[in-house]
């Protein structure tokens, strides 16, 4: 069993300092992704039976933010347990209205990865003569489990202008998650368990 994430590659593409003010963009403690419901179940918790955390973020400029959160969990089990309990939350939830006229769609897409996923999208909308107006926010999740590690991750941006910019985003994002995806599996199968 593998109880420490120290030195994991958790920026593995990321620049070295943030598009906004500059600053240096470092892997912590902290998570990207934290704690969050859809319609009123929670769908994951970093914290919640997990043995190890590391969170990483990058501010672009303007409309642009990534974040990556990994965590281990005891066993294979308890990850996956995790993982096919937020699939549930958000195939539950696939539209969720807010105050005022606003809300958000969960669109959940096919796209396997690791040894397990759950990846969806999120576009937002505000309520005109009963209809759902889009506009461009885009946000891409992925959850992905490899072994007793899980990978959370989002890439907010201006994606949702068109299906085909929305494909590009999606595409985009899961083409940045898979090199870190491969390195966990090293995590998983690395050198010597922890003692």
């Amino acid at each position: 069993m593998y109880t420490t994430l120290d030195g994991f590659p958790l920026d593995l593409g990321y620049a070295e300092e943030n598009g906004d003010d500059h600053s240096p963009v470092l892997v912590t403690e902290t998570p990207a992704q934290t704690a969050f419901d859809l319609c009123g179940r929670q769908v994951w918790d970093p914290y919640a039976g997990t043995t190890d955390l590391i969170g990483v973020e990058f501010r672009g400029e303007a409309e642009w933010s990534l974040g990556r959160t990994l965590v281990l969990y005891p066993s294979e089990e308890a990850a996956a347990d995790a993982v096919s309990s937020a699939r549930d939350a958000v195939v539950g939830c696939p539209d969720e209205p807010a105050q005022d006229g606003y809300g958000t769609t969960h669109d959940v897409l096919d796209i396997p990865l690791g040894d397990q996923s759950v990846v969806w999208t999120d576009t937002y909308w505000s309520a005109s003569e009963g209809q759902h107006l889009h506009d461009t926010g885009l946000t891409v999740y992925h959850l992905v489990r490899v072994g007793q590690a899980v990978l959370a991750s989002y890439e907010y941006g201006e994606g949702n202008g068109s299906e085909e910019s929305r494909e590009r985003a999606v595409a985009e994002a899961t083409r940045a998650d898979r090199d870190v995806v491969e390195a966990m599996r090293d995590l998983a199968t690395g050198p010597g368990p922890a003692a």
